[in-house]
């Protein structure tokens, strides 16, 4: 058979017994019963006494599945903090195809951006902009979320997807929110006024698709619903430096955090957003 799937194999052999060394080659033919596999062969001289070779050894190992959790694996450090990435058990059950379940997503935007852009050469303000992107970055991570993508000056986490599943993934949310808000606060002592710059955030919970979308040769792991469309909306309704959280998120956290009733400045198709919620604290007698 492998002479018909892998056509150096009798190359192969001829370097084990001409060479007295022992060969080893990875090959990805595609068999008529399985398609695509991964499989790696070892070659090893067979020795007598003397030391003259007299034979080989051929040793076959089907590395497909292995192969194909390392390639997932890979792609799933590009959504995750190193410290969640160690946690996974399993990648086969990480159902990166498609899952549904309730999510919390941050939308972060840096107000102000456009009118700031204008004003400063492009190295010096890339290297603005990432640094208030680093601290929403680090935000999300420290309660482990993961980042859902940046968009120029924006930036989305996911809590309790199918990468990081969370019980208390509300109360995560709120968190990193105001650990983003704090942050930038102590990012402006070492910046110079014109650079002082605030976020925007909104906080949404609800049902989302969460999976791998895109081209066989490019792919990202993104969330597709409400919460995610919900959550943009409200970090338009939140002036600089507000959290502005929605009903259904409140409605998880409201024992933890200190937050006052607003009416929406925009509803933008949502004719029953008649309430949000702007954090302003952290309940700290209900903190253990």
């Amino acid at each position: 058979v492998l002479p018909f799937v892998f056509e150096g194999f009798d190359a192969l052999i001829a370097a084990v017994l001409e060479e007295n060394s022992q060969q080893v080659v990875e090959i990805e033919p595609v068999l008529s019963e399985r398609g695509p596999v991964n499989l790696s062969l070892k070659l090893t001289p067979l020795k007598d006494a003397d030391g003259i070779t007299y034979g080989m050894t051929l040793v076959v190992d089907d590395l497909t599945e292995i192969k194909k959790r390392d390639a997932t694996l890979n792609v799933v450090r590009t959504y995750l903090p190193p410290s969640l990435v160690r946690n996974i058990q399993s990648i086969d059950g990480l159902g990166l195809s498609g899952d549904e379940r309730e999510i919390s997503v941050v939308f972060a935007d840096v107000r102000g951006f456009t009118t700031f852009s204008e004003q400063l050469p492009p190295e010096e303000l890339m290297a603005v902009i990432n640094r208030y992107l680093t601290v929403s970055t680090d935000a999300i991570q420290l309660y482990d979320g993961i980042i859902d993508k940046y968009m120029g000056d924006a930036v989305v986490g996911l809590f309790n997807t199918q990468l990081n599943p969370q019980q208390d993934h509300a109360v995560r949310a709120v968190r990193a929110a105001l650990s983003m808000a704090y942050d930038v606060r102590a990012l402006h002592e070492v910046l110079p006024p014109e650079q002082r710059l605030f976020y925007g955030i909104g906080v949404d919970t609800g049902i989302a698709m969460l999976g791998n979308v895109g081209s066989p040769s490019r792919k990202e792991f993104t969330a597709i619903g409400a919460p995610f469309n919900f959550a943009k909306l409200l970090q338009e309704n939140a002036l600089a430096g507000e959290i502005i959280i929605s009903q259904q998120t409140y409605d998880l956290v409201q024992d933890l955090f200190m937050a006052d009733p607003l009416e929406p400045r925009k509803v933008k198709g949502y004719p029953g957003f008649q309430i949000m919620y702007r954090v302003t604290g952290v309940n700290k007698s209900r903190q253990g």
